[in-house]
This record gives C-alpha cells, sequence and structure tokens, in this order.
C-alpha cells in the first residue's frame, strides 16, 4: 500500500512504551500504526481526536480485553506518536497498593457467581470488592460513557451490593461517582 503519511514517534516515550509489550501486543501496535501511514480516514475505533483538545489525538489498540492508548498529533502531515496513558490495570495496582497502606480490606478483581432463579448463569468480575460490600470498578477512559455506569450499576444490582465508585483515570482531572442500588435487599429483611 502507498504510505499517505509517516508516523514518527517522539523523543523515546513512544519506544519505551513499545518495547516494553508483549509480541501480540507489539504485532498488534504495529498493524495500527500501519492503518494510520496507508489510510486516509482510519476508523474511529482505532484513532479519534480527543474531546476538548486542540489537534490531540488518541490511537487505540485493543487486545485481549486490554485497551492501549497512544496519544499523538499532526505536524506538516505526519502523525506524531508521543506516549501511551496508562492501561486500567496499572490503576487497579496502583490502588491497591494504596489500600493495603491503609489496612482497607479488599478484594482485587474479585469474582462473583451470577444466580438467576436459583440457578448459575455465569461468573463477573467486579475491579474491587472493598470491606465486602462496596464495589469499586475502574477505568482508564477520555470520557465516562452511560454504559459504564450502566456496567457499575449492574454489578451493584447483580451482587446486591447497596453501595459503589466508578473511577476514571483517563481523564484529564480524575473523576468518580458514587452509586447506590435502589434495589439492594437487606439480608436482615
Amino acid at each position: 500500500m502507498e504510505t499517505i503519511r509517516q508516523v514518527i514517534a517522539y523523543k523515546r516515550y513512544f519506544l519505551d512504551f513499545y518495547e516494553d509489550q508483549t509480541d501480540d501486543v507489539q504485532k498488534k501496535i504495529e498493524w495500527t500504526l500501519n492503518l494510520l501511514r496507508t489510510i486516509d480516514r482510519v476508523p474511529k475505533k482505532y484513532f479519534d481526536h480527543i474531546t476538548g483538545t486542540d489537534g490531540l489525538f488518541e490511537v487505540r489498540i485493543e487486545l485481549g480485553g486490554n485497551i492501549f492508548r497512544i496519544f499523538a498529533f499532526f505536524d506538516k502531515g505526519n502523525l506524531i506518536v508521543l506516549g501511551n496513558g496508562f492501561q486500567e490495570v496499572v490503576y487497579q495496582r496502583r490502588l491497591s497498593i494504596e489500600m493495603n497502606s491503609r489496612g482497607i480490606n479488599h478484594q482485587r478483581e474479585f469474582e462473583m457467581p451470577l444466580i438467576y432463579k436459583g440457578y448459575d448463569v455465569g461468573q463477573r468480575r467486579v475491579d474491587f470488592l472493598v470491606e465486602g460490600e462496596i464495589s469499586v470498578e475502574i477505568k482508564a477512559l477520555i470520557i465516562l460513557e452511560d454504559v459504564h455506569l450502566a456496567q457499575a450499576m449492574n454489578y451493584l444490582e447483580a451482587y446486591n451490593l447497596q453501595t459503589g465508585l466508578l473511577i476514571n483515570f483517563g481523564a484529564k482531572s480524575l473523576q468518580y461517582k458514587r452509586l447506590f442500588n435502589k434495589k439492594f435487599k437487606s439480608e436482615q429483611s
């Protein structure tokens, strides 16, 4: 295919990130960057303008349930890749370290069965179950959307938890929403 634009790494930020990835992730990054080199209009799934910025873009690579974000901008028709935003798992690890340092009882990636009319119909995993009663869902997105709020509320209802938090580390500043399960049924009822 004909090259439409060059993809240029700024300093070593992107290269350091790239070299730390597995072979599969590197191949997916290369495939995505090749799209950017050869296709004039890249689908938003892979490349999109970051709302509220003046010319900053996000290259998105999805593989195995992980989303990798690489920030970029255009300069004289070329795409300059800057570096990445952290994956959700990085924020999970950091939050777990902070809760441990404060003696807060929690379980990370807590898997619970989904029960429907007395039948086990599958498993769901909440990012954190804190003190056995609060679900915490972590995101690393530029914008929280209704689907993310719905997912967090779904955990509360499915596990009959009264309270939850949805925390987004990917926006310009930290975003969080405290959630309440209106369908909560106390075990003492």
